[in-house]
């Protein structure tokens, strides 16, 4: 049910707040807020408006280079609920 299309914009912001911090790991927690739009220059995909979500985010930092992050997000236009989880270096 995601928007397709070639031409898109999106702004994202985060507020991560360290909570536990170790040597070689670093756990952090906060809000997240994301704004964004897709479309394609023929008018028949993409969404008709701005989306916007919100969320809480989970990051576990290991030695610095890797990140286990843990999200949960809401929709503001239907309330619909997404968890989700990535990896990366």
């Amino acid at each position: 049910t995601a928007p397709l299309g070639t031409q898109y914009s999106i702004f994202q912001t985060s507020l991560d707040r360290t909570l536990i911090r170790f040597p070689l790991v670093r756990i952090q927690l906060g809000p997240f807020f994301d704004v964004g739009r897709a479309g394609d220059p023929s008018g028949h995909f993409g969404s008709r408006r701005w989306m916007e979500d919100t969320g809480l985010q989970a990051k576990v930092r290991i030695l610095g280079n890797l990140t286990w992050t843990v999200v949960y997000g809401r929709s503001l236009r239907d309330g619909r609920g997404a968890f989700y989880t990535t990896v990366s270096r």
